[in-house]
């Protein structure tokens, strides 16, 4: 089976590195086409070296919704390509899915994976609501979370039936064992430095901790993107000494066993891959309740989500976690129990697999 695959973007980030895991898993026998409309591919390290796949250049125009010479670049893409499927990866690829419509269309699974820093559950754009609506109906549309499967029955109106919720999974086993620092603490996240992230909510959550605590808090911040000098100067105005933005990395287990306590602190997530990495490395959680990140951690870790635009709620639990390494401890364990348990890669790579052949069968 021939695959192509269209991301605006192959740098760094959960669609890309799900993407690397089902590539991966699906086995050598597929045929992978990858296309970046922005030309950017730092995700690209994520992908073995087992699986068969190209980039495919293309000069792309990024435009506000449609562009007609965009229409007829992608029509003969996909003719000169000549996939068995196409899959494409949330808003930015919205028009493949325009292009791609009619008689003798390519078989294509479109992904959603959650919203950028002007949209959320409840606050949608009205034009791409619509958008979505017309050029997604009658092919299976793919979600993480049950957040966003309710957003596109409820909001974007589509058929239940086109809607596929398939929760993003892990190689449990890769973080099973961290080694932990033994000096100081260290809050940590891992994710693009992007608006919808807020980290300077987290900045200031952690010098309002560091004050309460008793002890003394680092927060290390792994991911590139446009925040980061909004995120230093939330330090520097908070006096708050103890950031560090090492950059992206490739090897998140590593970053994990850094960190005595993940924390979010974003405005929206669906169901983050780094907050599954986190739990399966055993690390308490602290984080801003949305998406479905209140039924993904432990029951026992419950109690320090704390509700979106409560900074102090915030600052609060990690001030908590900080003081009590038994109390880490045995929300760590929790949570990696709860890991091993529904965060399987196998059962994710599975029903893809699934959902991929039954779409191309039914050309």
């Amino acid at each position: 089976m021939k695959l192509l695959w269209v991301f605006s973007t192959f740098a760094i980030g959960g669609a890309q590195r799900r993407a690397a895991l089902i590539m991966e898993g699906l086995g050598p026998e597929q045929e992978h086409v990858v296309i970046a409309l922005d030309d950017r591919w730092t995700a690209e390290q994520f992908v073995p070296p087992s699986v068969r796949w190209r980039k495919h250049p293309i000069a792309f125009r990024k435009t506000s919704l449609v562009s007609l010479s965009n229409i007829r670049l992608i029509r003969k893409t996909l003719a000169q390509a000549a996939p068995d499927l196409l899959l494409t990866s949330n808003w930015g690829s919205i028009e493949w899915a325009i292009a791609n419509r009619g008689r003798g269309r390519t078989p294509h699974i479109h992904f959603e994976d959650g919203f950028g820093a002007d949209e959320s559950p409840v606050r949608q754009n009205p034009r791409r609501a619509l958008a979505r609506r017309l050029c997604l109906r009658g092919r299976p549309l793919v979600v993480p979370s049950e957040t966003l499967r309710e957003v596109a029955v409820e909001r974007w109106k589509l058929p239940a039936s086109d809607v596929c919720l398939i929760p993003n999974g892990i190689d449990v086993e890769r973080y099973a064992a961290p080694a932990r620092r033994s000096a100081g603490i260290t809050v940590g996240s891992i994710g693009g430095l992007r608006r919808e992230k807020n980290y300077p909510r987290l900045v200031r959550a952690v010098a309002e901790a560091a004050q309460h605590s008793g002890a003394p808090l680092r927060l290390a911040l792994y991911g590139e993107g446009d925040q980061r000098a909004a995120i230093e100067a939330e330090s520097a105005a908070c006096s708050f000494e103890g950031l560090a933005l090492p950059g992206a990395t490739v090897a998140p287990e590593k970053a994990l066993a850094e960190f005595d306590i993940f924390a979010l602190s974003s405005d929206t997530e669906q169901m983050p891959i780094s907050l599954m990495e986190a739990m399966a490395s055993g690390l308490a959680v602290v984080a801003t309740d949305v998406g479905d990140i209140a039924g993904m951690v432990s029951a026992e870790n419950g109690p320090f989500i704390a509700p979106l635009g409560d900074d102090r709620a915030l600052a609060e639990a990690i001030a908590a976690l900080a003081r009590d390494p038994d109390l880490r401890r045995r929300l760590g364990e929790a949570n990696r129990a709860k890991a091993r348990e529904r965060f399987s890669l196998d059962k994710m790579v599975a029903a893809q697999r699934t959902l991929f052949e039954k779409t191309v069968a039914r050309r």
